[in-house]
């Protein structure tokens, strides 16, 4: 895999325009308010901008969380989680620029935020743990999939139906 290939300037306006996208569509499917992606501590990047030990070349992104010290003047003296999704530019665009399955960049991108920002919320808010067996993640994994998949299936587009038709082995064998 190159990790030389890095999302250029046009792709970094699809990351961008795709996280707000995917923030308000993960939002409502939860019943979340628009101001708890503002409130939750997360990040994205994509690999200009990664340490060597969040560059992986399988997958499209990789979530990482840190845990953050409490800043020395702050009222509040808890540790507070970061999430870091970390995207893995090279092979997003592996597939993309060899048009698998006829994927696009903005629907993928689509794709990958939600699934990642679903992580998040069932960790932040439903008490889901983030360090589990590796046969627990199988099962919390196949159920991101799928419900990423009833957040975007809504929006008829044939780029999404598309992403959606290729993450169909990898949802719960009930939704399809």
């Amino acid at each position: 895999m190159n990790r030389s290939v890095r999302f250029d300037q046009s792709g970094l306006i699809t990351v961008n325009r795709t996280a707000k996208h995917a923030e308000d569509l993960s939002c409502r499917y939860f019943g979340l308010k628009n101001t708890f992606t503002k409130h939750q501590a997360y990040e994205y990047r994509t690999l200009s901008d990664l340490k060597d030990h969040e560059i992986i070349d399988h997958g499209f992104a990789h979530l990482v969380k840190y845990r953050l010290k409490p800043h020395k003047i702050s009222s509040n003296p808890l540790f507070h989680d970061l999430y870091s999704i970390c995207f893995q530019d090279h092979c997003i665009l592996d597939v993309v620029m060899n048009r698998q399955d006829g994927i696009q960049l903005k629907p993928l991108m689509l794709y990958v935020m939600t699934h990642e920002l679903v992580h998040i919320i069932r960790f932040s808010k439903f008490n889901q743990d983030f360090d589990v067996l590796s046969s627990m993640r199988e099962k919390e994994e196949k159920k991101v999939h799928t419900i990423t998949y009833e957040i975007l299936r809504q929006l008829g587009d044939p780029g999404i139906d598309c992403v959606l038709d290729h993450y169909s082995p990898f949802r719960n064998p009930s939704i399809q």
